[in-house]
């Protein structure tokens, strides 16, 4: 069993001149790369609950008035978890993304795609929820989900409103209930459907004319596809039709542009290679923040701890587990 982990930040202990500065660093990093400002006051006060729910993250946060950005620099840093829906639990605040610039009220929901450049401001206490998710999950329940980004859902009807009300009850305490990675996922999935029905009811998204993306240069979109691979390789149900409908071709075709690339990898080749390299850095780090082998092959795209434990051994030729203890032996014996 692996429960779902939440970590909790407050500024309730820090002292009163360090509390803006950590809370800012803490919101930044669980947003996943985000420039924070706000005006320091005296009765300063914010934290931060993030929950990790199988291919998703849950997090709360709640403090004073904050303007929050994804500027030039940070898009150079790809976040594995793209998608950000935002829903708004106190007040309003103004969205900017694509050119838009949206009033969102308390209970509505926006969707935030993190490879563009935006801004969020809230003017009086800041109290939201954002439901962060790989591209590769997201286009499993809506294809073509980057089109939806910048619109907003209304949460006062429809199935707006079911999706509002569901996320604003996703306390810390219903989301530790699940006790299984198959549970996490289930609920995973059944935010997916909502949003589903929501974007859909809202007439999104919108057909995109044209085959943009297949009129790359075949080394070009290689390299798109395996940046594609990296940001989504954590999302077990990543398959070669999953990168077929990302980039609107067919199977085959994604087939033949990994075999003509020049390297003589296949795609299912290199997804198993991104996924082992994610691993061994995991396994490398266990001393520093213990996981289980299951949580490390869930983590790193792996649906079921034996699949994971086959696949490493096939390709290093000992277990995880024999994996880690010879780490330690070299540590032990000063070796790098």
């Amino acid at each position: 069993m692996e429960k779902p982990k939440t970590h909790v930040f407050t500024t309730e202990n820090l002292p009163e001149r360090l509390k803006l500065e950590y809370w800012s660093k803490e919101l930044g990093r669980r947003l996943h790369t985000v420039e924070v400002s706000c005006q320091q006051h005296a009765a300063f006060h914010g934290g931060v609950e993030s929950t990790s729910m199988g291919p998703i993250a849950v997090t709360r946060y709640f403090g004073p008035a904050v303007t929050i950005a994804r500027t030039e620099t940070l898009l150079r840093n790809v976040p594995s978890l793209r998608f950000h829906l935002v829903l708004t639990q106190d007040g309003r605040h103004v969205f900017s993304q694509l050119g838009r610039t949206i009033d969102i009220a308390s209970g509505d929901m926006v969707l935030i795609d993190s490879h563009l450049l935006s801004s969020s401001v809230k003017e009086q206490v800041t109290d939201a929820r954002v439901i962060s998710f790989s591209e590769a999950f997201a286009n499993r329940w809506i294809p073509q989900v980057e089109h939806c980004a910048a619109h907003v859902l209304n949460g006062s009807g429809g199935w707006g409103a079911v999706l509002s009300a569901y996320l604003r009850n996703l306390n810390a305490e219903i989301l530790q209930a699940p006790v299984s990675l198959y549970e996490q996922a289930l609920i995973a999935d059944h935010i997916a459907s909502l949003m589903r029905f929501a974007f859909k009811e809202a007439g999104l998204p919108k057909k995109e004319s044209g085959q943009a993306r297949n009129l790359r240069q075949p080394g070009e979109l290689h390299r798109s596809m395996v940046l594609w691979l990296r940001e989504n390789y954590r999302d077990a149900s990543v398959t070669a039709q999953t990168i077929a409908d990302a980039f609107r071709m067919s199977v085959r075709n994604v087939h033949h542009v990994f075999l003509n690339a020049g390297d003589d990898i296949s795609f299912h080749s290199m997804l198993r290679d991104i996924r082992l390299d994610a691993a061994i850095h995991l396994l490398a780090a266990k001393d520093v923040e213990p996981m289980s082998l299951a949580e490390i092959g869930w983590r790193c795209g792996f649906a079921e701890q034996s699949h994971f434990c086959r696949v490493f051994r096939q390709q290093k030729k000992m277990s995880p587990g024999a994996y880690v203890e010879m780490l330690k032996a070299e540590r032990r014996a000063g070796t790098p």
